[in-house]
Order: C-alpha cells, then sequence, then structure tokens
C-alpha cells in the first residue's frame, strides 16, 4: 500500500467493471507532412487496383493531404 491512493465507491466500482473514468470526443489523426518525394502512401485495395489499366500509377490511397492540396 506503499503508493496506493484512496477512491470512492464509485471509482472502485467502475474499474471493477471496466467502465472507463473519462471520455474524450476529440480524436488524432496523423498527417505525414514530410517531403512529398519522400512520404509513404497506402496502396488501395486488391478490388480497386484490378480495375486499374496496366499502366496507370495511381495505386495509392488519397490522404488528406491530397484532399487539401486539390481543393477547389
Amino acid at each position: 500500500m506503499i503508493n496506493g491512493s484512496e477512491i470512492s465507491a464509485q471509482e472502485a466500482s467502475a474499474f471493477l467493471l471496466g467502465i472507463p473514468n473519462t471520455m474524450s470526443s476529440r480524436t488524432d489523426v496523423f498527417i505525414n507532412t514530410g517531403n512529398p518525394d519522400k512520404r509513404i502512401g497506402m496502396l488501395k485495395k486488391q478490388e480497386e487496383l484490378d480495375k486499374l489499366d496496366e499502366e496507370s500509377e495511381d495505386v495509392c490511397v488519397r490522404g488528406l493531404l491530397d484532399y487539401y492540396s486539390q481543393r477547389p
């Protein structure tokens, strides 16, 4: 009990039931802002790749920076 702390009955019951203490409506999104020549992209699904022409180079999923740079 050296590092223990007192908690209320409500906190103890929530802990035992697995109910989280805090909730947040915010989420984190990773945006790769590195040099455009060195950015790594995710490949499209196989079904989408099969629909492309043999010589198409559009094999990566569009990211947030792509949408931002191509906005009207």
